[in-house]
């Protein structure tokens, strides 16, 4: 069955066709995520979410490029944004004592506040800079920071650096 095929007898609600591209592309979704998440409950809900977003906005493919680069690009995305709620606010927790940490004049300075308050300096980043942070912080390279956000590397790189400037900021203020 072909991808045209597949795509008209899901928009026409047949459950064949629906099925066979689950099966079809199962495999390829799975795989994307495995990249974003190590649990795999993550994987499984992430390609789940996908697959979601896949039958609801089908009507939305305008054939402009492949079918599976247009899954693919919905895998990404859904895995990004899973990755910006549950994923990153569990791992935040797990992984805090492992936060890059920028060179503070009075390093004692982190000794004296609550995790609390440095998640609360960290939320008050700007969404670039924030997002960036906590990708670099759960372990992500700059290389792929940039493949998630659509931006270039050294971009990553410039975000990063300037996120841990105004952390920095922020904590000798405090």
């Amino acid at each position: 069955m072909s991808d045209d095929e597949i795509i008209s007898g899901c928009l026409a609600d047949d459950e064949r066709s629906q099925q066979f591209l689950y099966q079809k592309y199962h495999t390829r979704v799975s795989n994307i995520c495995k990249k974003y998440f190590k649990d795999p409950h993550d994987v499984k809900d992430a390609s789940q979410e996908t697959f979601i977003k896949i039958f609801k906005f089908l009507k939305s493919f305008r054939g402009e490029g492949s079918f599976e680069g247009w899954i693919t690009r919905i895998a990404v995305n859904t895995s990004i944004k899973k990755i910006g709620s549950i994923k990153s606010k569990r791992e935040m927790l797990e992984k805090s004592s492992q936060i890059s940490r920028p060179n503070f004049e009075s390093p004692e300075v982190i000794g004296s506040l609550s995790l609390k308050e440095i998640k609360s300096i960290i939320q008050k980043l700007p969404i670039g800079y924030k997002t960036v942070f906590e990708l670099h912080s759960l372990g992500y390279s700059h290389s792929e920071i940039s493949e998630f956000l659509q931006i270039n590397s050294g971009t990553s790189r410039s975000q990063l650096a300037k996120a841990r400037k105004a952390i920095a900021k922020n904590l000798n203020q405090n």
